[in-house]
């Protein structure tokens, strides 16, 4: 998948698009737009990598400007408590809300952790978790929704609230295939030698078919 920025995807489904907190964790893009005169709110993690820049302290003599590198389709810290901020906006409005989720998962790096990357992922299931308006999650054409992030907003915290759609060319899952298959096929050391890692394994077991089929996924749209 070559990256892109999500703005352009954005703008190619809805006639109007305002960006909010742009100058802050730039990997996710958060907004207003208007779909059918109706304002709904719309969250969408970057897909290109973006550089977050902080200032000098004033009060601190020894402090110097900083360059922080943010991966594409990654929830980190700041972008994971930006996401919590706008659903809690959208609960106190009662505007519904769509989130286009292209994600790999969490970032587990240091500076992450330190930066409480756990505790701002846990604020978006508190978000979602309250009763509230409307909340559509769409797994976009060559999209994916890993790891801590197909957790966090799966429709299981609150079946009431949230829905889930998935482009026809997406996958979704908690472990990729190198990781579940040794769990999967554990009991059967041959099969699993066997077996083809890899696409087949995505094919099968995380495409969006078999979500549907476990009424994970409401339903297989294709938004080009």
């Amino acid at each position: 998948q070559k990256e892109y920025d999500i703005r352009d995807y954005i703008h190619s489904l809805v006639g109007s698009f305002t960006e909010m907190y742009a100058n802050w964790a730039p990997a996710v893009v958060c907004g207003i737009a208007e779909i059918n005169n109706k304002k709904v709110y719309i969250i969408a993690n970057q897909c290109k990598n973006t550089q977050q820049i902080i200032p000098v302290d004033p009060g601190n003599l020894n402090s110097s400007r900083t360059i922080v590198h943010k991966s594409a389709n990654v929830l980190c810290a700041d972008s994971s408590k930006k996401t919590a901020k706008i659903l809690n906006i959208a609960n106190n409005e009662n505007v519904p809300v769509i989130v286009i989720a292209n994600i790999r998962g969490f970032s587990g790096g240091t500076y992450d952790m330190f930066s409480c990357v756990l505790e701002h992922g846990a604020n978006i299931v508190d978000a979602l978790v309250k009763n509230g308006p409307k909340v559509h999650i769409y797994i976009p054409p060559f999209g994916t929704l890993n790891g801590g992030s197909f957790a966090v907003f799966s429709p299981s915290i609150n079946p009431d609230r949230i829905s889930m759609f998935a482009s026809p060319k997406s996958n979704a899952c908690i472990l990729e295939p190198a990781a579940a298959a040794p769990i999967v096929w554990k009991k059967n050391e041959r099969e699993y030698n066997d077996y083809p890692i890899g696409e087949e394994y995505y094919k099968i077991h995380n495409g969006p078919k078999r979500l549907h089929h476990y009424n994970i996924v409401k339903e297989i749209l294709s938004i080009e």
